[in-house]
């Protein structure tokens, strides 16, 4: 009698499961384009206040580049799980390791996106040097998410790359993206985010 009562709520399962991937996916094919109209905005944040470090923390330009780089990460962060799902190296061995810290890595690097979005222009009128030069032990702070983030998806290319789970081309654009988040680079991780992004796009093709 009660294989027969819960046999019917078998498939409801498996059809939640595959609706709450296909919602990460689509968070993850978000994540791209949203980073590359952060930095966008962030290029024409620069172009309007000539490189001025205290207008840039007041700019509507870069306000609109920190509020859709927010955007960017939480849908990144969204999405990884679809990635996961996506790509069952990232399930287990090095893959798994890769793949938490890379979500560590993410989620610290949008709450830094976020203080950067309040605190910045918060910090304009009152303290103008710390607007321009930063806290040292939030910057040490937002140092850290980024080469968390980085190491975290070096390791997600590099296994994605050895067990041929994406093309060669893509891993690599996901390896050197995860590269470049350790520089100080305006909206640094775009390259991964449309590295992300790909996967994704590639991933709901096959299903």
């Amino acid at each position: 009698m009660s294989s027969e009562t819960s046999s019917p709520t078998r498939p409801s399962v498996r059809l939640n499961t595959a609706t709450m991937v296909d919602t990460c996916r689509q968070a993850a094919k978000a994540s791209g384009p949203l980073a590359v109209v952060a930095l966008v905005s962030f290029v024409g944040s620069l172009v309007a206040t000539g490189g001025d470090a205290l207008e840039l923390a007041t700019s509507p330009f870069s306000i609109a580049a920190s509020v859709v780089g927010v955007a960017a990460l939480v849908a990144l962060t969204i999405g990884m799980f679809s990635v996961a799902a996506d790509h069952p190296v990232l399930q287990a061995g090095p893959g798994r390791v890769g793949w938490l810290l890379a979500v560590v890595g993410t989620v610290l690097a949008a709450g830094g996106q976020w203080a950067q979005l309040f605190v910045l222009p918060g910090l304009a009128g009152p303290a103008p040097d710390l607007a321009t030069n930063g806290i040292g032990s939030v910057v040490a702070g937002y140092i850290a998410s980024y080469i968390v983030l980085g190491v975290g998806w070096m390791i997600v290319g590099i296994t994605l790359l050895r067990t041929g789970a994406a093309t060669k081309g893509l891993a690599w654009f996901l390896i050197v993206g995860a590269v470049l988040c350790v520089p100080p680079l305006p909206v640094r991780f775009v390259f991964v985010a449309v590295a992300v992004s790909l996967l994704a796009r590639r991933s709901a093709d096959r299903s």
